[in-house]
């Protein structure tokens, strides 16, 4: 998505500005010649279009560092990606350093190792800027255990037994409490104590820190179970810092506690959280999923090894169909690309195949999912209007199918929206230069049925024959 946003107060009036020539030059990839621009003070808008963050930060550098909060906005992507570390590291811009979380927190949980990467680096840089992180002082109320003078200890001790009969009592504290209650009794009969209400200053996290904590935890329960070892490892590197998220990290007292609430049978499998249970444990989600009633189970896939390439790929049986539930990522000359020509990004999506070449695309005794099997996919998602959501690695993926946003190239191999939009081929040709093709929107509900140019290049998923 192309964004832009006018800057008037960077600009520079030494130079002459031609209107739509900055645009020009870095749309048409000259890159030399809007960094001259630049620099010259002859462009009055910051504009990325497609271009990589690397070219960005070449051309914008001292821009970003003047104004980091107009160059996020007008170039989210390439700023996150190319300059959040710089960011992070600066004590004065933790707002635009948390933008640039969250926005490689989404690129993450749709999918994009590298935004995992990049979140990983920048937080781990932000964790050690002290101005980000001072703790705010607060005044609590409290009760603490005050000694009682000689002349009130019998009223203090009866009144301390008393209060340790009622706790013991209680059925619903737990062991380390009741411990703690014993020792107090205890404590009591040698030397007389009462409660007294205080208000006392505690420290709490800064509130950027409550947010990290927040938005990395966000990241790992709510992603495609396929990245979740990812964000897992970057919770580690944050507790390894700061001591973030160790109290939060998966355990089973958790996943029972959601299976509890959610004690109704669910066909399919819910996706979601259950999906990052199951990576974690498997067989012992799967007894506690029974001993709460809930017909759920984790997802059993299949394994399908290319011997084209010896790459591997997840499968599944939906609908009666066993779908490879990755992107295809095989390699076919001239036909096909990595998004940006960048080998990280078709380790992530997939590569991106023309309509030709996405016929003879998947390995042996598969084939390219037809329109058909499309159909009886999103009829078993609840229907095309709704698919999406259940259907997308960023929805509630309540069928493993994970279905990430690899974007598109057109027919000048010009690459865009990934990570916003995941587009497949069918078999069905349109006309002689078009085909119809399946699409979805990271945010969206539906799954539609478009045509496109044959020469696009888009993302395929293979059905066994």
């Amino acid at each position: 998505m192309k964004r832009t946003l006018f800057i008037f107060s960077l600009c520079l009036t030494s130079g002459v500005f031609a209107e739509g020539s900055l645009r020009e030059a870095i749309d048409n990839g000259d890159f030399v010649t809007a960094q001259k621009m630049v620099k010259n003070g002859e462009a009055e808008e910051i504009y990325c279009g497609t271009i990589s963050a690397k070219n960005a930060v070449d051309i914008y550098g001292k821009i970003f560092k003047a104004a980091p909060e107009a160059s996020f906005e007008a170039c989210p992507s390439q700023f996150s990606f190319g300059y959040a570390n710089k960011i992070c590291a600066d004590a004065k811009q933790a707002t635009t350093c948390m933008n640039v979380l969250h926005f490689l927190q989404k690129e993450g949980m749709a999918g994009n190792l590298i935004g995992i990467q990049a979140f990983d680096a920048a937080a781990k840089i932000a964790l050690k800027n002290k101005a980000y992180l001072k703790p705010i002082s607060v005044k609590v109320d409290t009760v603490v255990w005050q000694d009682c003078k000689k002349s009130e200890q019998k009223k203090c001790l009866d009144s301390c037994r008393e209060w340790a009969q009622l706790r013991l009592e209680d059925a619903s504290i737990d062991s380390t409490t009741r411990l703690q209650v014993e020792a107090q009794k205890a404590q009591c009969e040698i030397k007389p104590a009462k409660q007294v209400a205080k208000k006392i200053t505690v420290k709490k996290p800064s509130d950027f820190q409550a947010e990290l904590e927040r938005v990395a935890l966000e990241g790992y329960w709510k992603s495609p179970m396929s990245i979740s070892t990812q964000w897992l490892t970057t919770l580690i590197d944050l507790h390894k810092i700061k001591g973030i998220a160790d109290s939060s990290l998966p355990d089973l007292k958790y996943v029972k506690s959601w299976a509890t609430k959610n004690a109704v049978a669910h066909t399919p499998v819910p996706g979601g959280e259950l999906f990052r249970f199951c990576a974690a444990w498997n067989d012992s989600v799967n007894a506690i999923l029974d001993s709460v009633g809930i017909s759920a189970r984790c997802p059993v896939f299949g394994k399908l090894e290319d011997s084209r390439d010896g790459k591997v790929y997840r499968t599944k049986e939906i609908a009666g169909k066993n779908w490879m539930v990755q992107n295809l990522d095989f390699e076919l000359p001239e036909s096909s690309d990595c998004y940006d020509r960048d080998l990280d990004k078709c380790k992530t999506y997939g590569r991106l195949y023309t309509w030709e070449a996405a016929q003879v695309a998947c390995p042996e005794s598969w084939h390219l999912a037809t329109d058909a099997e499309w159909t009886l996919l999103e009829n078993e998602a609840g229907g095309a209007s709704l698919a999406a959501t259940k259907l997308r690695a960023n929805g509630s993926d309540d069928f493993a199918f994970s279905a990430t946003f690899g974007g598109y190239f057109n027919q000048n191999r010009i690459f865009t929206i990934v990570g916003e939009g995941a587009y497949f081929w069918t078999e069905v040709k349109d006309d002689d230069k078009r085909s119809f093709a399946k699409s979805m929107f990271s945010d969206g509900e539906s799954v539609d049925r478009i045509s496109v140019d044959k020469n696009f290049g888009l993302s395929v998923r293979c059905v066994q024959n």
